[in-house]
């Protein structure tokens, strides 16, 4: 018990936190800072990174717990560590390319107090985001396996996590408002969806997924209830 309460606390001094001390130090936090896209211009950072993130790995674990007495994760061990291992080299590949895009556009951030230079804020975000992908992509992993388990309790629990992903994703398009009005100055949203609509590929894989959840969900939970 006392572990899971460490979980969402540990997300969050790892994310956000760490994140504003940073960006406080280099003076790039504030709405107005020295920086084009300040800590403050990032919705996802300080509604994501402080509420849904922490929440979901304290349900991802809780997942783990109320299923394991009905599944032998043990089985699944070597399979599971490959895929993790698989998994954390694709975060940090997407990660990587994604931050350094962020840093060769034309607009300074806490993440690149510098053009076409990440920051030490850069560097630790990227980071920080890797890890926290990787340990978002076990979700799928584990879905696969309560589908193969047969496993009813664990199927239903994780409509919550697909849930917190899917407002998680949300927070996107609140970028993308932000940067539209306070970074960039454009005022016509036609533009706006013209440009940043296309880019929210966060939003669109949380809304995809849980429109697969629910379908997967419809198709099995019948099939084990009712055989």
């Amino acid at each position: 018990m006392k572990f899971k309460i460490l979980i969402p606390l540990l997300t969050l001094l790892t994310g956000f936190v760490a994140f504003s001390v940073i960006a406080l130090c280099t003076n790039s936090f504030w709405f107005y800072s020295r920086c084009d896209v300040s800590l403050l211009k990032v919705p996802t950072l300080y509604i994501g990174d402080t509420i849904f993130l922490p929440l979901f790995n304290y349900f991802l674990y809780n997942l783990y717990l109320i299923t394991r007495g009905e599944i032998n994760y043990r089985k699944y061990k070597k399979p599971f560590m490959l895929y993790v291992g698989i998994s954390l080299v694709l975060s940090f590949v997407i990660n990587y390319f994604q931050h350094m895009a962020w840093a060769s556009d034309k607009y300074t951030g806490w993440i690149d107090l510098e053009n076409n230079k990440l920051s030490f804020g850069g560097w630790y975000h990227m980071s920080f985001a890797s890890l926290q992908m990787t340990i978002m992509l076990i979700l799928p992993w584990m879905f696969t396996v309560i589908l193969k388990e047969k496993n009813i309790k664990g199927l239903n629990y994780s409509g919550k996590l697909f849930w917190i992903f899917f407002l998680y994703s949300c927070c996107a398009p609140f970028d993308a408002l932000v940067k539209l009005r306070w970074v960039e100055g454009i005022s016509n949203i036609n533009t706006w969806i013209a440009e940043q609509i296309p880019a929210m590929k966060v939003f669109y894989t949380g809304l995809l997924l849980l429109v697969i959840y629910y379908l997967l969900k419809r198709k099995y939970l019948k099939k084990w209830i009712d055989p």
